[in-house]
C-alpha cells in the first residue's frame, strides 16, 4: 500500500509560504507534493497507441482526440513517444529538477548576469548575427546563409560575436558584454548543441588577470543563488583565487612531453609517439591535430577539484591572442575548466594588425588543406585594427554549459527550451 502524502490543507500552506519567492522554488515544491500522492494503477495501453492530449498536454478520460493532439504509445514498453508529445518534456517528473523548473533558472540567470556587468558599468550591445566573413580557423563549420534564387550565400551565421565586438573597441567602447546566440556546424551531442547561447565581455585596457576577476565574481553570485533552489544542488567551489595552471605544465605532468622542446607539428608527434601515445594520434599531422588529439585524453581530466584556469598556450594555437612578451613561443590565452568541461575562452587581444592578417592566412590555409571549404576574411575587422585597437582583454562563456554545471545536469538539451533535434 503506498504511503500517504502530507495533507492538502499542509500542502496548501507550503505553497503560501513560498508564493513571494522565485518561480523555481514553487514549481519544484509543487513537483515533490505531486510524487507524494500516489498515481492511480493503469495498465498501459498497447504500443502504437494513439492517446488523445487536451490543449494542456494531459490525456483526455473519454479517449477523444482534444486540442492538444496526440501521444503514440512506444513500441517496447507503452510509454509515450513523440507525436504531438512535444510540450510534454518540459513537464515530466522523471528528473529532478524538470526541464521547465531548469528554464525557469536559465532565465534567473540570465537576469542576474545582466545585472553584474550592468552594476561594473559596462553596455551591454547587440551585434549581427549574420555576417559577411566569419571565423576562419578549421575547427569551426559556419552556417552560410542563401537568399531564395541567389547563387551566392548572403553570409554566414556567427561562431561568435567577437570580430564585432572589437571593432566597437576601436570605436571607443570600453567595457561592453553581449548575450546572444551563436552557431556551429558539426557540434552535437551531450555537451553540443550546433545553436547555443555566449555570453562575451571586453574590457578597453584589460588583462587575463581582470577576466578571472570577472568569472570568479559572477559565477560565485550565481552559486548562492542556486544554493537557494530546491532540488538543485550546485558545486562546491574553493573562495577565490581559483587555481592557474599553464599547458606547458600539464603536458608534462601527463604525457612527459616538452613543450618548450617540440615547436612544430612534426618534433610534437614523434615526440608522442615516443611517449606511447601513437594509438591516440591517427593520421594527424598537423600541430593543430596533432595537439588536440592529445589534449582529447587530458581534458576530462581538469576541474574536479575545483575550477581551473589554463593559461599560456602554445603559439600556433594562439587564435586572436597575443603572445605573451615574457613567454615566446605561447599566447596570452585563458580557458577554465569544470569537471572535465570546457566552460570559457579567454585572450590578452591581439591588437597588431599584420600579424592578425598573416595568422587568418595561415588559418585558412590550414582550412583548405583539411578539405573545408575557404570563406571570405573579415576586411572589416582587419581595417579596424589599422586605426589603432587599444589594448585589451576578452572572453567567452557557454551560457548552456554554464547552467549544466550549476545543475548538476548532464545533457545540454535539458537545458534548452528546443534542442538541435526538436527543431
Amino acid at each position: 500500500m503506498a504511503t500517504a502524502g502530507p495533507s492538502k490543507p499542509t500542502v496548501f500552506a507550503r505553497v503560501l509560504e513560498v508564493l513571494d519567492t522565485d518561480p523555481p522554488e514553487l514549481l519544484l515544491l509543487i513537483e515533490d507534493q505531486v510524487r507524494q500522492y500516489p498515481a492511480p494503477q493503469t495498465p498501459p495501453p498497447p504500443p502504437g497507441t494513439l492517446l488523445p492530449l487536451d490543449q494542456f498536454g494531459k490525456s483526455t478520460p473519454s479517449g477523444k482526440g482534444g486540442q492538444g493532439g496526440f501521444l503514440l504509445a512506444n513500441s517496447d514498453s507503452g510509454t509515450p513517444g513523440h507525436l504531438g508529445a512535444d510540450a510534454l518534456r518540459w513537464r515530466s517528473l522523471g528528473h529532478a529538477p524538470s526541464r521547465m523548473a531548469l528554464l525557469r533558472f536559465r532565465q534567473q540567470m540570465l537576469r542576474e548576469l545582466r545585472a553584474w556587468f550592468d552594476e561594473r558599468d559596462f553596455l551591454e550591445v547587440e551585434t549581427p548575427l549574420l555576417v559577411s566573413a566569419p571565423s576562419p580557423e578549421a575547427q569551426f563549420q559556419p552556417f552560410a546563409v542563401t537568399v531564395e534564387g541567389a547563387s551566392e550565400p548572403a553570409g554566414f551565421l556567427i561562431t561568435s560575436p567577437e570580430f564585432q565586438m572589437k571593432r566597437m573597441l576601436v570605436g571607443g567602447f570600453p567595457r561592453i558584454y553581449q548575450i546572444c546566440r551563436c552557431f556551429r556546424g558539426l557540434e552535437s551531442g551531450q555537451r553540443h548543441n550546433p545553436e547555443f547561447s555566449m555570453l562575451e565581455w571586453y574590457r578597453a585596457g584589460g588583462t587575463v588577470e581582470d577576466l578571472v576577476q570577472d568569472v570568479e565574481g559572477f559565477i560565485s553570485a550565481l552559486q548562492h543563488t542556486v544554493s537557494g533552489l530546491r532540488g538543485i544542488t550546485p558545486p562546491r567551489l574553493p573562495k577565490p583565487p581559483w587555481h592557474w595552471i599553464t599547458v606547458q605544465e600539464l603536458f608534462w605532468q601527463h604525457f612527459q612531453l616538452d613543450l618548450d622542446e617540440l615547436p612544430d607539428a612534426a618534433r610534437l608527434r614523434e615526440a608522442a609517439v615516443v611517449q606511447g601515445y601513437a594509438d591516440c594520434l591517427g593520421g594527424a599531422e598537423s600541430y593543430d591535430d596533432v595537439f588536440f588529439r592529445l589534449w582529447d585524453r587530458l581534458e576530462p581530466e581538469l576541474g574536479h577539484e575545483g575550477p581551473l584556469f589554463v593559461h599560456a598556450w602554445p603559439l600556433p594555437l594562439a587564435s586572436l591572442a597575443r603572445e605573451l612578451p615574457d613567454l615566446p613561443g605561447y599566447a596570452d590565452r585563458l580557458e577554465l575548466y569544470v569537471d572535465g568541461l570546457e566552460l570559457a575562452n579567454g585572450f590578452g587581444e591581439l591588437t597588431d594588425p599584420a600579424e592578425q592578417r598573416r595568422r587568418f592566412e595561415s588559418d585558412l590555409k590550414n582550412r583548405t588543406a583539411s578539405g573545408r571549404a575557404a570563406v571570405p576574411l573579415d576586411k572589416a575587422f582587419l581595417d579596424s585594427l589599422e586605426e589603432a585597437m587599444p589594448p585589451a582583454a576578452g572572453m567567452a562563456l557557454g551560457i548552456e554549459r554554464l547552467l549544466m554545471w550549476l545543475s548538476g545536469t548532464q545533457d545540454i538539451r535539458e537545458v534548452l527550451a528546443f534542442a538541435w533535434g526538436e527543431r
